[in-house]
This record gives C-alpha cells, structure tokens and sequence, in this order.
C-alpha cells in the first residue's frame, strides 16, 4: 500500500474516531451490534439493532452459590418480591402476599423472620421493595400510602408521609439520597428525591398528561439505580431512558420487538405488563433486564444486558426459573433471582467464545 494511501485511510479512521466519540450517528461493527447513536434535542438515542456488542465473543453463565425456598427445614415462600442486603452482608426477603420478611446469613441460613400484613404501625400492604440505610429498612408501603421504617429485628419506627407520592410503588437509596417511584403515573413525576432527613430534593422525569386507561398502563414502569444515575424501564413502550442524579436525560434506548403484541378477537392490543419484568445493574453499572421469553408471553426470564452507554451487550442468559419476579446485584457482583417460591444466590461468569 502506497504512503498517499495510507495517508488517506488513517484520515478516514481518525474522522470515524471522532464521529463516535461525539455520539453522532455512529454506526459499528462491534461484536453482532448494527444499532446507532443520535443526538436528538441534546438527548442521545441508541436504537440498538442487531445481537449487541458481546453476541458472538462472550457468554455468561450461572453458577448457584446457594438456594433456598420450600425445602425440608426452609421457609416457604409464596411470592419473594424483593431481597434487601445490609453491610454485614445479611439478605431479608420480602415475601408480597403475606408481607412477611424473613432475613438469612449471607450463606442462605434463617435469621429470623418479622413483618405482617396491616394497616396499624409497622404494618405493611403491597410494598413491593425496601431498602436498608443506617441499620434500618425502609418499605414502598404502597397499600398504605407512606413509607415504613422497621429495624434490622422487625423493631417499628414511625412512619414517613410523603404528600408528593400518595402510593409509593419502588425505593432506592444513592447518590446520599432516598429515590422514590411510582408504578403507574398518570401525572406528576416518575421519581421524587429526597435527602436523609425525607426533604425533597427534586422530582424527576414528569409525565406525559394521560388520555385514558391504557396511556396508564403504558406508563408503567420500573427504576434501577446506577453509578451515574437512574434507569426508568418503560414497560408496555419497550424503551428505557437513563437519567443523571439532576434529572437531566442522558440517554434513550429503543429496540423493536421481535414477536407481536397479543390482540383480541377485534385486532386491539391487549396490554401485557410482563415486557419489562425486573432489572439489576451490576457494580460496572451494566444494565440486565428480563423480558417476556417471545414464545410464551408468561414466560419471564430470557435476561438481556446494556452497557452504560445504553448499547445492548447481548442476550446475557435465561434463567433456570419459568417465571422470574426478581433479581439483583449485591456490591460483591453476586447475582439474586427469584421464581415466586425460592431465592437464589448465584455468580455470572463470563466465559470467551472460541
């Protein structure tokens, strides 16, 4: 190759460098991903086609580390809803129908168990997640309308109100703040921040003004927390938005899906909430969320995993469980997930494809 051509094809790499690192419609060809990335209104926007950047190089397996749920001498869980981890590494179950919490060792042996369903103090009603600050868990008591305060031992602490969000639906603590969501938001905001002290801080990501029922249900959502701010899954939309800890949008996934929407006998959409079931970020601040298995809508457990930046990795797994109602990292990268009845610990090893 002359020096004049190489002269020229080093230009055109540098020039490609530089558009990619600007986000500017940028087109790879890295692992099986074919998505781009656009600005649009100071926003970037990643369509993310194709099998994403690991499809093809690597693969992630699990390893169980324990499991528990059921068995001769273990509790029986009806519904493990959510799984909350203090700094000794000690986990609490949070069981939905019976709102009963039952906290293990960090090797799956019981501890304990405390909580009951209620409307008296301490009592909780459809709290869907906690999370633990300060030796102390605080519940989304959503049937309630407040937020629960319970001690590492089942102790009752007084309640928080909150008049900005009548029916808490998720809780998170980061970034030094207390983050509350709604499930469905039919005005408002999505998420409320507030400080230590239950000051509000912000509210983040107001809705769009609903029209009727179904606009509602379309804006059912889930949240995660990351290093650098907050995912909202949009579930019945298929997209999901990534927000800074100012609320300012960095960044919106979309990805056409590959099945069809279930209809009626008169060709309308019958809403499914299981597209988006549950989400996790791992300590890297990689995004998994489960979706609906394409075969069978009530199948929830194929798990697809997006890199910071919001391109799909790849179709990280699917778990060894029909229908998943939780999973999470803890800051160890150990992986939980959860079938309903039973809880498991697990490791995710990644393994590169020969």
């Amino acid at each position: 190759m002359t020096e004049r051509r190489l002269a020229v094809r080093s230009l055109v790499l540098l020039a490609l460098l530089v558009a990619c690192s600007t986000w500017t419609a940028c087109r790879r060809a890295e692992g099986q991903w074919r998505g781009s990335v656009e600005q649009k209104g100071g926003t970037k926007v990643v369509s993310n086609e194709g099998e994403g950047l690991d499809a093809g190089k690597v693969r992630e397996e699990l390893r169980p580390i324990w499991k528990i749920g059921g068995q001769p001498g273990q509790p029986v869980f009806s519904l493990v809803m959510w799984v909350e981890l203090d700094a000794a590494g000690n986990a609490y179950v949070l069981d939905y129908r019976p709102q009963q919490i039952t906290k293990l060792t960090p090797n799956g042996t019981v501890a304990g168990q405390f909580g009951t369903r209620g409307e008296q103090p301490g009592g909780l009603s459809k709290s869907r997640r906690m999370v633990w600050v300060d030796k102390k868990l605080y519940f989304a008591n959503e049937g309630n309308g407040r937020i629960e305060v319970l001690g590492e031992n089942g102790e009752v602490f007084p309640p928080v109100e909150l008049p900005q969000v009548k029916n808490p639906g998720e809780i998170f603590f980061a970034n030094d703040q207390f983050y509350v969501s709604r499930r469905f938001v039919p005005d408002g905001s999505f998420i409320h921040a507030y400080d230590r002290s239950w000051k509000l801080s912000r509210a983040i990501r107001p809705a769009a003004p609903m029209a009727d029922r179904l606009d509602v249900i379309r804006s059912h959502n889930t949240v995660c927390t990351a290093p650098d701010g907050i995912w909202i899954l949009h579930m019945l939309l298929n997209q999901i938005v990534k927000v800074g800890w100012d609320g300012q949008v960095l960044l919106e996934t979309s990805r056409d899906l590959d099945w069809n929407f279930p209809k009626d006998e008169k060709g309308r959409v019958i809403p499914e909430l299981l597209v988006h079931r549950a989400c996790a970020v791992d300590p890297a601040g990689n995004l998994y969320v489960i979706y609906s298995n394409p075969e069978d809508w009530k199948r929830g457990n194929d798990v697809y995993k997006f890199a910071p930046d919001g391109r799909l990795r790849q179709k990280a797994f699917t778990l060894p469980v029909h229908n998943a109602s939780m999973m999470r990292f803890d800051r160890e990268g150990n992986f939980y997930f959860a079938d309903g009845t039973s809880l498991t610990k697990a490791k995710i090893e990644r393994i590169e494809e020969k």
